[in-house]
């Protein structure tokens, strides 16, 4: 199966979970999972790329979140107003 449509599906899979309630965390896992089977990757492949994905991302998501930790302090502490 082309790779870009593997993907497209488990994409659609992923929103469809996600409108039907279930984690947003576990409906990306298995759309994800579900795409790289798809493309023919196999699981370990599959498994492989999906952690060297959220490797990448991880310093900007942790960027993210003391941004917004700090902010919340200074906002609670009056700081921000001084």
């Amino acid at each position: 199966m082309n790779s870009a449509l593997a993907a497209l599906i488990g994409l659609v899979l992923s929103i469809v979970l996600i409108i039907r309630k279930l984690s947003p965390v576990y409906s990306l896992i298995l759309g994800a999972l579900v795409g790289g089977l798809l493309a023919g990757w196999g699981l370990e492949t599959t498994v492989s790329e999906m952690i060297s994905g959220v490797k990448d991302i991880t310093p900007a998501i942790v960027r993210i979140i003391a941004a917004g930790v700090l902010t919340g302090m200074l906002v609670k502490t009056g700081a921000a107003s001084t």
